[in-house]
């Protein structure tokens, strides 16, 4: 059976960060807690306002950052390494590291539990390298686009939007074009896939 959910701007949770403001887009399970670091994966978006800042500890998950827009430059404090992160290329780090931000950005987060193995990756117009499949897939739209799997089911999502595919679905099994012309110099979207242990 597959699960497929689609989520819609007004269904994400806007708050608050040291940084900026983040919208949670996707919290599971979702009678979880973020605050209270109940919950076994998250995926969002931030924004980066201020040019110095401190990531939050997430003491206990594993983390992916994918700026969306400006390149930023993370500083590990605890092994005062320097890092710079350009957009569309993931970085992954613990959530219990020291990490210090410099630049602003927009970008896309994705923490997990132990329980889980997690990838971000950008999904580019006439990609030929989807990702392989994952038991959770997340899609997140940059632009607005139609999905078309296999047997031929298709699904449109507006820019912004997110879906969630569980169980037997897959963007390895399906393709995702623009709904008008786009440039090949950005994504369509943003690919968040979690594999259980």
């Amino acid at each position: 059976m597959t699960i497929v959910t689609v989520r819609k701007p007004s269904d994400y949770i806007l708050s608050d960060w040291s940084g900026g403001k983040t919208q949670q887009l996707y919290l599971y399970p979702e009678t979880g807690d973020y605050g209270k670091r109940q919950f076994s994966y998250r995926l969002s978006t931030a924004t980066v306002a201020i040019r110095q800042t401190t990531f939050t500890s997430l003491e206990g998950y594993h983390r992916l950052i994918m700026t969306l827009d400006k390149p930023i430059t993370l500083s590990d404090i605890d092994d005062n390494r320097e890092t710079t992160v350009v957009p569309f290329q993931p970085y992954a780090f613990e959530g219990n590291r020291r990490i210090i931000s410099r630049g602003t950005c927009q970008d896309m987060n994705l923490i997990f539990d132990d329980h889980y193995q997690g990838q971000l990756q950008a999904i580019w117009p006439e990609t030929k390298d989807n990702p392989k499949r994952a038991d959770v897939e997340m899609i997140y739209a940059l632009t607005d686009l139609t999905i078309y799997w296999n047997n031929h089911k298709k699904l449109s999502l507006a820019e912004n939007h997110l879906v969630v595919m569980e169980m037997d679905s897959s963007i390895a099994d399906a393709q995702i074009h623009p709904s008008q012309h786009q440039e090949n110099h950005r994504p369509l979207a943003v690919w968040a896939g979690l594999w259980k242990k």
